[in-house]
């Protein structure tokens, strides 16, 4: 009886619904209010979203693989990750991170494979991208020496289990 009972709270609570395939962007400012995109599947209204930090979230569209919601993070709220999940009539989804960064967030082109196709890019800025284990992402900034440059891989602090390797090319390409 008891595990009759089990199942039967298992089967109206599934886990991991609505799935979500990504966040864009995955980082956001405090002080500010950012647009999400959600990509997933089986995304219906009534939609919300709920977050271990203290944001508020206005929901603007929802359609079958894409919700998109306004984040507003408070002003003094510290840089970091926070999790997040939305939960529709069907049960929530699982959690995924959010980072709160103040530095302005550039997504990532999906096509820098290449040292001959890295991202143009200007700094100070942040890539919003996922990486991909079997392809690098090269990026081109112009700089002028001397030049103190600080770069950060978020990885881990949000749940990735990426190796990052960083490799720094001179304009002739070599490291």
């Amino acid at each position: 009886v008891v595990v009759s009972v089990v199942l039967l709270a298992a089967s109206q609570y599934p886990l991991a619904h609505p799935p979500i395939a990504r966040v864009v962007p995955q980082a956001v400012a405090a002080g500010k209010t950012t647009r999400i995109q959600i990509i997933g599947q089986n995304l219906k209204s009534p939609l919300r979203l709920a977050a271990t930090a203290p944001v508020s979230a206005t929901v603007v569209s929802v359609e079958p693989a894409q919700a998109t919601i306004d984040i507003t993070v408070p002003a003094e709220l510290g840089n970091g990750p926070f999790g997040a999940w939305i939960a529709t009539a069907d049960g929530p989804s699982e959690p995924f991170p959010i980072l709160i960064d103040p530095l302005p967030s550039l997504p990532d082109n999906e096509t820098n494979h290449s040292l001959s196709q890295a991202q143009q890019i200007s700094l100070p800025c942040a890539i919003d991208g996922t990486a991909d284990a079997s392809l690098s992402d090269f990026y081109r900034i112009a700089m002028e020496a001397p030049t103190t440059l600080n770069i950060d891989v978020v990885a881990e602090r949000i749940g990735s289990r990426m190796d990052a390797r960083l490799r720094i090319y001179d304009a002739t390409g070599k490291i």
